[in-house]
This record gives structure tokens, sequence and C-alpha cells, in this order.
């Protein structure tokens, strides 16, 4: 795993979100799964919508958003799916739009098994013995994956895969 400290410009995201808790995403019938399916169904048959709006095409954002609290007490948290753009002019009625705020953040470059764990090798490893902190948005805190489809094969192929995470953070 790679890290490197960066400062991010904001980005412009069109998509689709859910909100639930944990078990909404374990087994079967996962939930995030679905929201990736409900995305790439309206981009394969809407691709046209959106189009000239996107600025590359082979990335696409999985995003994280919660509230201590209440992901401590239910598990409860917000995941967004969605491609960069350039504005937000026309919005499909279909989808939503977020903004990943400029600031400092970590980015973990992972590769192949380190996918599946990357949680766990951010959160309770990497943070915990570093000089940064979580930073928070309005009272909430998020994180951000960022595919690219030349480079990510898929959950059941992570053998090859590349992955970037991007945690918001800051040092006091």
């Amino acid at each position: 795993m790679d890290v490197e400290i960066i400062e991010n410009d904001p980005i412009k995201l069109l998509g689709m979100e859910y909100y639930g808790t944990i078990e909404s995403i374990e087994g079967e019938e996962n939930q995030i799964n679905d929201l990736w399916g409900r995305f790439s169904d309206f981009c394969k048959q809407n691709w046209e919508l959106i189009e000239d709006k996107v600025i590359n095409e082979k990335f696409s954002y999985e995003m994280h958003i919660w509230k201590e609290e209440a992901f401590k007490e239910s598990g409860a948290f917000r995941t967004f799916i969605g491609v960069d753009v350039k504005d937000f002019e026309y919005i499909p009625i279909d989808l939503t739009a977020k903004v990943i705020p400029a600031s400092t953040y970590v980015n973990f470059q992972l590769e192949g098994e380190e996918i599946n764990n990357w949680e766990d090798l951010v959160y309770n490893q990497w943070l915990p013995d570093s000089d940064y902190y979580l930073r928070m948005v309005n009272g909430y805190l998020f994180d951000y994956q960022r595919y690219d489809e030349t480079e990510f094969k898929g959950v059941d192929n992570l053998e090859g895969s590349k992955l970037d995470v991007y945690v918001p953070i800051f040092k006091e």
C-alpha cells in the first residue's frame, strides 16, 4: 500500500445515493452492489444525458458519508456512486449531485487483497499510527474511492486490481 498526502480541488459528482446500515451491505442483499447496478443501468440507457459534462469517463467514484454518533449507534451511513462532471447546469431527475470538498487528503493506493480490508488498514492501522486526524465537514465524516476502469478489475477479480482511497485529514 502506497500512501501520499495531497491537496485536492473540489470534485463535482453526478450519481445515485443510498442510505442504510452496515447490515444492509452484507451478504447477497448488498445494497451498495445494487446501487452500482442501478447507476450502471442508468449510464447504459441514458449516457447521452450526461456525456458532454463527464470529465473522465474511465473514472467512477464511491463516497461514504456518516455522522459519527449515528454510525456508532446504528451503523447508519450514506453511499454515493457517481462520475465527475464539469458543472451541475443540468441534472437528470434520476440523479443527484455531490461535491467532494477541497481539502488535504491522504491517498491510499491499494493493490490486490489490500482492497478487501482497506477500512481496517486506513482507520485501524494507518490513522492511529499517524500524526493526522479525520477532517469533518459540516458535522459529517466521509471518504471516497476512485475506480479506474483500466486498473480495477472488479470485486471478484482483485488480483492485479488497483484502487485509490481518499480520506480527508488535518494535523493539529
